[in-house]
């Protein structure tokens, strides 16, 4: 059942490219009177063998010239035992020989050519007999063309098409210009976008740095109410507001405490009045026995 499935997906696939190639392309037959230049000796004959009309020559170096737009070109024409080297050059391209001899008469498709879509020139030219002179007499080459046809993709005719009428002229924008507009556009965004994440990170550090000073530190609070509780540091905050007076008078007593000198008592001998005067009897006392 799956391959089934995958069978039939394949055909609608090919199915809608086949479609999808015959939607987009427009086949042309040139007219041999009106869209191509001859070089040479050329004639047309009705009862071609391949029930078409046949533009012919026997002339070497006899040339065609068919100017066509599209991107594909096919040339067909009747081959016997006569036809001889087709040169075919198509613009710059390098120009290749195509061999037309049969034994037997028959209407073929001489070459399909691909290229890019767009206005060319195509020239075929009559260059020689196909065989070879040392076979036997060689005939007189002939070539014959019986149809010449080319592809135009849809769009491009229509386009072409439209052109033969008067068109009404609408503004439009060039695909160069609109890419110019859409780069000009995302430039624009892109700067105003840049700026506005340039201030959100500014924005977040600012209220970062300024959150970090406000943090709570319970370390800064211990040594703050520690300096606060001595008030002999000459850092403590407020001490010169608060204690000023007490502060002054520790500022004194360290100065003139420290070039006190304590002087030891003066050993001076009694004068004989105050000696006579211990000797005096005091009241009460009785002698020593």
């Amino acid at each position: 059942m799956s391959n089934m499935k995958i069978l039939l997906a394949g055909v609608i696939s090919l199915l809608a490219a086949s479609t999808s190639v015959l939607a987009t392309d427009d086949v042309i037959t040139v007219d041999w009177q009106t869209d191509v230049l001859f070089i040479g000796a050329w004639q047309r004959t009705l009862d071609s063998p391949c029930g078409a009309s046949d533009i012919f020559t026997s002339t070497v170096n006899a040339s065609v010239i068919v100017p066509f737009s599209g991107n594909v070109v096919v040339v067909d024409g009747m081959q016997n035992n006569a036809s001889g080297t087709l040169l075919v050059a198509i613009d710059d391209e390098e120009p290749f020989e195509q061999e037309l001899f049969s034994e037997d008469v028959k209407c073929a498709n001489f070459f399909t050519y691909e290229l890019g879509n767009g206005t060319h020139t195509m020239s075929l030219t009559l260059i020689g007999a196909s065989v070879d002179v040392n076979e036997g007499t060689a005939p007189q080459p002939v070539l014959h063309l019986t149809n010449i046809t080319y592809y135009v993709p849809l769009a491009a005719h229509s386009a072409s098409s439209a052109g033969t009428e008067t068109p009404t002229p609408v503004p439009t924008i060039s695909p160069s210009r609109k890419v110019k507009v859409g780069a000009i556009v995302g430039a624009v965004l892109s700067c105003v976008v840049g700026v506005i994440l340039l201030g959100g990170v500014i924005l977040f550090l600012y209220r970062r740095r300024t959150k970090g000073r406000h943090a709570f530190d319970p370390r800064a609070n211990i040594i703050a109410s520690a300096t606060e509780m001595s008030p002999r540091s000459p850092t403590t905050p407020n001490t010169a507001t608060k204690l000023q007076p007490y502060a002054r008078m520790e500022d004194d007593y360290d100065v003139k405490t420290s070039h006190l000198d304590v002087l030891p008592p003066r050993y001076t001998p009694s004068s004989g009045e105050l000696r006579a005067r211990s000797r005096s009897p005091m009241p009460d006392r009785k002698p020593m026995p």
